[in-house]
């Protein structure tokens, strides 16, 4: 509630009433944090609906792991997904850790990314990107991906959680308001930091030109303009390096997106829809460390390289619309 509270009072604070240096931060936490708590209590309540409705289970379901994990990670993003194989009790191979850290980082963070349209980028073109890319994962990993995957836990430690576990409609929905809260506080918190470091770099003048030399040189071949390519080449290394909604906000900052053409848009949302970033790397280590405790090393050991691996593959739309384009 104290979140909650104090997004209402960013909100309606001017936005010289904050530091300059933290204009991005302000920014996150008055367009984006209220529509993605809004959302994630919705989210709540379509899971209650399903478990109640449907008699979901994620044992008895048909579909392989990487169509169960596609699906939940679309619809829940990835800490929630983390949250909810914590609360399944779902026993997972070394090969299906790695599949779920690859679909869910590679995800555009769950239906809650559509909190991301208060920058104005249509919401169609966030829900293409937040579906492709994780499928392009999953066609990229099919001929590593053959096995048989590990079947949920059960027994009467299962049992008795699940018995345990508060079912009511007001409990799913505290649950992810809950989650919500704590993920917009890591945002915000990662936001804050690396705006304030990058402006205090930013005052000595450091030349940047050797690293974002051809990445810009790249999308100036490609036909953006030279002041759209410096744009996202910037916003591009701040994703990596810091937040994916800094990024965006940025972009949206620029006022350069709603002049490119659809193609042009579309990559370069692919470039930057999704959550893997540095200070995402920090913030889900420690989702999976306070989750999971000591069994927790299983993900965590595999974690830098499916963040290496879900950083690359949003640069091959673009490599190939070059080779389309030449």
């Amino acid at each position: 509630m104290m979140l909650v509270v104090t997004i209402f009072a960013i909100t309606n604070t001017p936005l010289d009433g904050f530091t300059p240096n933290l204009r991005i931060t302000q920014q996150f936490l008055s367009d984006i944090a209220p529509r993605a708590m809004l959302i994630c209590a919705f989210i709540g309540v379509i899971h209650y609906w399903v478990n109640q409705k449907l008699d979901y289970s994620f044992n008895k379901s048909k579909l392989n792991l990487n169509q169960k994990i596609f699906g939940l990670t679309f619809f829940l993003g990835c800490s929630n997904l983390l949250l909810f194989l914590k609360t399944e009790r779902i026993k997972l191979s070394l090969r299906d850790r790695y599949m779920v850290l690859l679909i869910s980082l590679s995800s555009a963070g769950g239906i809650s990314c559509i909190s991301i349209s208060a920058l104005g980028i249509p919401v169609y073109q966030i829900l293409i990107a937040s579906l492709a890319l994780p499928l392009l994962i999953v066609i990229l990993a099919l001929p590593f991906n053959t096995g048989k995957s590990t079947p949920m836990m059960s027994g009467p430690e299962m049992d008795a959680e699940s018995k345990s576990a508060n079912k009511t409609l007001a409990g799913y929905i505290v649950k992810y308001l809950v989650g919500a809260s704590k993920l917009i506080a890591n945002k915000a918190i990662t936001i804050m930091f690396f705006e304030l470091i990058r402006n205090s770099i930013n005052k000595f003048n450091i030349d940047w030109s050797h690293v974002v030399y051809y990445p810009h040189l790249l999308l100036n071949d490609l036909g953006f303009n030279a002041q759209a390519a410096e744009v996202i080449t910037q916003a591009w290394i701040a994703k990596t390096v810091a937040n994916r909604e800094a990024a965006l906000i940025d972009i949206a900052n620029s006022g350069i997106y709603d002049e490119l053409s659809l193609i042009h848009q579309m990559l370069t949302i692919s470039l930057l829809i999704n959550i893997a970033s540095i200070g995402a790397l920090i913030v889900i280590g420690l989702n999976i460390l306070a989750l999971f405790g000591k069994q927790g090393m299983q993900f965590l050991s595999i974690l830098p390289i499916a963040f290496v691996i879900v950083n690359v593959v949003p640069i091959l739309p673009v490599v190939l619309y070059a080779l389309v384009m030449h």
